[in-house]
């Protein structure tokens, strides 16, 4: 029995087969018919327009194929289909379809065929630090580009143009797309604080999840369970259902995602405390991904830096946030580390700040902005919340304290007196309400 798949023209759905044996898709000629020449017998069109093709060309009707194909009333029938090439050579020879009405169909087989199961574009890119920008503007499908360009200034710190871009995309008719702008729009706005729409496109993303794994093939259901995993990840939802699945298809998903889905992983085991767990799967991703993917990338060797920190390996530390400001810094990803700035336990002031200052404050400010409208965020979802006047110097200490450093471990690695820290996290156990340090970790890991 064929695998096969529903994607989407101006919303009209065209069922889709897969040939796995090829890995190509084979694209129900019928319902092509219907859309374009609006046909209100679509089946008995095509069937007397093949009857004159196999008289006046039988090399193209011989390229079509048959499928198994789900019909209206539910049942698997027999029906033509034919790959990308095929229709378009069909197209050239249905009469009665307007020109531009081709021409735009043309550009979206391209795309429908190839690449209905791109998510996060920005993300799946391989480019060499310093030309995000080139790689952006070379996506020739428009609507990934834009995409695209949302995640580029998602993680270059604008968070408003994320949203302003990803916020047009929240209904789109393609799977993919929409599932990609409601990603970027869930952190969007809850760097903007605005909540509500932040809940509404995580909706979308568990929406998206059901209707994948009612109509879509098991790839675009894999893809759909990554995204509603990284979401849940990041906004500390539950996700132990989720954890064994994970594990399973990550294998299965392109290079790019893959890499950032190992990222996603290591947050869960962060969680956990599994340090050499993360470095086990840090230093199996770096091997296996044979292209740089530096967004990804750079989300994974932070997760390296922030388990030996954690493990007071700190010259190893250091190394591994070397190589994420060599993947961040050309282009100004550094919604990154902004994300990761109090995970890092102050790696950026200690590290990055002598050495980068301007850089340092910039991710300062995102960091500011993204952790005030995460702690709200955490706050509507959960019966606990961080109050918002514990500062990062604050926070950091608290880390650190409720992960086993002593007084003079923290005040050696910040730069601070004993004293200084003991007065710092007095003001943390009254403001958190935490009688000892075992309490503190269990307030700020809910």
């Amino acid at each position: 029995m064929e695998k096969y798949n529903l994607v989407h023209y101006k919303e009209v759905a065209i069922r889709v087969a897969e040939d796995e044996t090829s890995d190509s898709m084979l694209y129900s000629i019928v319902d092509i018919v219907s859309l374009l020449t609006r046909s209100t017998d679509a089946r008995k069109y095509w069937n007397t327009l093949k009857q004159r093709l196999s008289k006046t060309d039988p090399d193209l009707i011989a390229r079509c194929r048959q499928a198994s194909l789900p019909a209206r009333d539910g049942k698997r029938r027999m029906t033509d289909v034919a790959e990308a090439d095929v229709i378009m050579d069909l197209l050239k020879v249905i009469p009665g379809i307007d020109e531009s009405e081709v021409n735009s169909f043309v550009r979206w087989i391209h795309r429908g065929g190839r690449m209905h199961d791109v998510v996060l574009p920005f993300k799946m890119l391989p480019f060499q630090p310093g030309s995000a920008r080139v790689a952006v503007n070379t996506i020739h499908d428009d609507d990934l580009r834009q995409m695209a360009e949302a995640e580029y200034q998602y993680y270059t710190g604008n968070a408003q143009k994320a949203a302003d871009i990803a916020g047009l995309y929240l209904d789109h008719g393609e799977i993919n797309i929409r599932i990609t702008a409601a990603h970027i729009y869930v952190l969007a706005c809850m760097h903007l604080r605005r909540h509500v729409k932040s809940m509404a496109a995580f909706q979308i993303l568990e929406n998206s999840l059901q209707e994948a794994m009612e109509y879509h093939s098991p790839k675009i259901q894999r893809i759909a369970r990554m995204m509603l995993f990284s979401a849940r990840v990041i906004l500390h939802m539950p996700t132990d259902e989720m954890e064994h699945d994970i594990t399973q298809l990550v294998p299965e998903l392109p290079e790019g995602l893959k890499t950032w889905a190992c990222s996603i992983y290591c947050y869960a085991l962060y969680r956990e405390k599994k340090y050499e767990q993360i470095l086990g799967v840090v230093e199996a991703t770096n091997a296996f991904t044979s292209d740089v993917y530096p967004v990804p990338l750079g989300y994974l060797n932070a997760f390296a830096a922030i388990a030996l920190v954690n493990q007071r390996r700190m010259e190893e530390a250091e190394e591994y946030l070397d190589r994420v400001m060599e993947l961040c810094q050309p282009d100004g990803l550094f919604e990154i580390l902004a994300e990761m700035q109090l995970m890092l336990h102050g790696m950026v002031d200690v590290y990055i700040k002598p050495r980068a200052p301007e850089d340092a404050s910039t991710i300062d400010a995102i960091a500011s902005e993204f952790y005030s409208g995460w702690m709200e965020m955490r706050e509507l979802l959960s019966e606990h919340s961080i109050p918002l006047n514990v500062n990062k110097t604050e926070f950091i200490m608290a880390v650190l304290a409720s992960r086993g450093w002593k007084n003079k471990e923290i005040a050696d690695y910040l730069g601070f007196s004993q004293n200084t820290v003991k007065k710092y996290l007095s003001n943390v156990f009254e403001k958190l309400h935490a009688d000892n340090r075992r309490d503190l970790r269990r307030i700020l890991m809910q």
